[in-house]
């Protein structure tokens, strides 16, 4: 089953690969540059919403402080709630910014144990250092 972002792109890629088929290019640098122009302008403009939701900047406020994501009394708040949303795979009633989730995600595997409460992220795994 496809979320609706998936049937989104699918659409776009659709009418991007219907408008392609219109189009007489040879394959080659110029067919590259038409798929390229249709992929970066044939998509539907999504309005940006204005200011963020008040719940939302009462979140980021709430955990602005990193020990904010420790606390009881936080995570009683309200981001427990949204946690346990995201552990489950639930839907969210807004959109959140990413360093949000990770911060609330992060909270939550402290509390769950899967984070252990000292650990700090390595300052490199060596993935880079091995691909150059």
């Amino acid at each position: 089953m496809t979320s609706p972002s998936e049937r989104q792109n699918l659409s776009n890629l659709d009418e991007i690969e219907a408008r392609l088929a219109t189009i007489r290019v040879e394959p080659g640098i110029s067919y590259f540059n038409a798929r390229r122009e249709l992929w970066l302008n044939g998509k539907k403009k999504v309005p940006r919403p204005g200011e963020p939701p008040a719940s939302i900047t009462r979140l980021e406020a709430m955990v602005r402080d990193p020990r904010a994501l420790r606390s009881n009394t936080v995570w009683e708040a309200g981001l427990g709630r949204i946690s346990k949303r995201l552990i489950d795979g639930g839907r969210l009633k807004y959109n959140l910014p990413m360093h949000l989730l990770i911060k609330i995600l992060y909270a939550g595997w402290i509390r769950d144990g899967t984070w252990p409460p000292d650990a700090q992220a390595p300052e490199s795994d060596g993935f880079l250092a091995q691909a150059q």
